[in-house]
């Protein structure tokens, strides 16, 4: 029993020690010459610091602020809340939650961005829709870098459709996203927007996703958009125009 206290008050002083370090001494060692991440402007003891900006290669992140919680390192995970923002106006936030394997669990997470700023990072085809897009979710599984699991909802305001001049104001649309058999499923329609959408997007384990939608005019439909659906071919018996694109995602 002594012994199982004294362990306790031990590990508890060390953890002490590594948390109040200097993140500005620990970090650049941790991350290593190898890892390909430079850090930037570190400031802040390692419990609760700041990075002005990271750059991973890919991507790249700015005004980093983090709060470790300690108590999580006891039992060889490491759970922390994160806020940061992208040169091109992304901000997000959450929490971050790793143990000792390669999967990322993010609880609580918001994120708020445009579908420009998404196009690199995803390596995704031309999108002639423009917007802002915010999101919300109760929990996010990566293994590695590919989303594995996913529960939270995704909204695409002040859309506008990019190919017409001046371009034309589309309104809003929004997804809910579930897991099924291993399978992420985003199931997505517009909110009375001025093109009737629905449909969904399907994420394979292995990064494959595929896009299953339907669009269709209505009423208020700007005419460059109406032309542009013309150019997906025919229409069914409903007047919807079938919308297919499938991908992998960047390991």
């Amino acid at each position: 029993m002594r012994w199982s206290i004294i362990l306790v008050v031990s590990g508890s002083f060390l953890l002490g020690l590594i948390c109040s370090a200097p993140a500005a001494k620990v970090l650049p060692r941790a991350l290593g010459p190898g890892s390909g991440i430079q850090a930037y402007e570190i400031s802040g003891p390692l419990l609760g610091g700041h990075i002005g900006y990271l750059d991973t290669g890919r991507l790249q992140l700015e005004n980093i602020k983090w709060r470790i919680r300690p108590w999580m390192l006891l039992r060889a995970r490491f759970s922390a809340d994160v806020e940061a923002a992208s040169p091109g106006g992304a901000k997000l936030a959450g929490r971050v939650n790793k143990g000792l394997g390669s999967t990322t669990l993010l609880t609580d997470l918001r994120l708020s961005t445009s579908v420009d700023a998404l196009k690199p990072l995803l390596r995704l085809p031309f999108v002639p829709i423009t917007g802002q897009i915010s999101a919300e979710f109760e929990s996010l599984r990566l293994q590695g870098r590919v989303p594995v699991a996913a529960k939270g909802q995704l909204r695409l305001g002040n859309a506008q459709w990019a190919l017409s001049r001046p371009p034309a104001d589309l309104g809003d649309f929004a997804a809910d996203i579930q897991t099924q058999d291993q399978v992420i499923i985003s199931t997505f329609q517009d909110q009375a927007a001025k093109l009737a959408v629905n449909g969904e997007l399907r994420l394979e384990p292995d990064g494959a996703y595929a896009l299953n939608a339907k669009l269709k005019a209505r009423a208020d439909t700007p005419a460059a958009v109406n032309n542009n659906l013309k150019t997906l071919g025919r229409t069914d018996r409903e007047g919807w125009y079938s919308l297919k694109y499938s991908g992998q995602l960047p390991q």
